[in-house]
């Protein structure tokens, strides 16, 4: 039977990120200040406090410093990108998790944080409900949070790697802010093939998968090293160069040559899973199915 409970409810990120910023505009009563405030209001007075305010004073000068355009009749919200409106509701959840985190520090900030969690405690989890609409996560790194892509082979790797920069790197190529930053995702990539290079992940090297009964098996650690060491990732890329003569590959064909590399490290994790969990079928076969 459907109702209106089950029925879907199709989302679209700038009606949301406006119900957001109409609820932050509205204004409780701080006794400190003997008068009437919104969110906004709130924040700015302790944001020179926020640590990552760099010379901003206030939140709204900080969103400037961020390249979003402001003014006064909030015309601007419908101005903003998806990855705007995306950095809008990032910062709203860092400011929120920032005021916790530092509700010890002292008896002002004690204050602001009852203030602003007892009347707009319903945003982060407003926030978390938008973000499942569009296919995001929101992962708590210490006094940040982020949002990150789903993605079930990033969830893959991240289980299984221990390294905690390694998996700060996963992390942070599928953040939203990474997707056109060329040379972060460079950066990122050259650091995932000196972890793939240590002696401890021999393991995945030689595994070979095959995509369809009519393709030959692909090395997929083959594929992730021609890619790194023969493109301009990691180093200069002197063999085409001497084929060409010149450098010719364009800015966006090495986002797509890291996005492949990124995708087929991820790979090399998720089969590596499966052959353990195949190995482990093998074994429980033999102990209570063998004659």
């Amino acid at each position: 039977m459907l109702d209106i409970f089950s029925k879907e409810r199709r989302i679209e990120l700038i009606s949301e990120v406006k119900k957001v910023d109409k609820y932050l505009c509205s204004q409780v009563y701080s006794v400190e200040h003997g008068t009437h405030l919104d969110f906004y209001e709130l924040t700015n007075e302790i944001f020179m406090e926020y640590p990552y305010r760099l010379t901003a004073n206030t939140f709204q000068e900080y969103l400037e410093d961020l390249g979003f355009e402001l003014d006064y009749n909030r015309n601007y919200l419908k101005k903003w990108t998806f990855e705007n409106q995306l950095d809008y509701l990032q910062l709203i959840v860092n400011i929120f998790h920032w005021i916790d985190l530092s509700k010890q520090k002292s008896q002002k900030m004690k204050y602001y944080h009852e203030i602003v969690l007892q009347n707009y405690s319903r945003i982060t989890q407003n926030v978390k409900l938008i973000l499942e609409r569009v296919n995001y996560n929101i992962f708590v790194d210490e006094d940040k949070v982020r949002f990150i892509k789903r993605d079930y082979l990033l969830d893959s790797a991240l289980n299984s790697i221990t390294d905690e920069k390694i998996s700060n790197d996963l992390l942070s190529y599928r953040d939203f802010r990474t997707s056109k930053n060329l040379l972060e995702k460079k950066s990122i990539i050259a650091r995932l093939f000196t972890y793939y290079e240590r002696p401890e992940n021999n393991e995945f090297k030689s595994y070979k998968v095959q995509v369809d009964s009519n393709q030959k098996l692909i090395n997929l650690s083959d594929d992730f090293a021609m890619i790194c060491n023969n493109f301009d990732i990691r180093h200069y890329p002197k063999e085409i160069s001497k084929i060409h003569g010149q450098l010719v590959i364009s800015d966006v064909e090495t986002h797509q040559l890291c996005d492949i590399a990124f995708d087929l490290f991820l790979q090399m994790y998720h089969v590596t899973n499966l052959k353990k969990a195949t190995d482990s079928i093998l074994q429980y076969k033999k102990k209570y199915l063998s004659k």
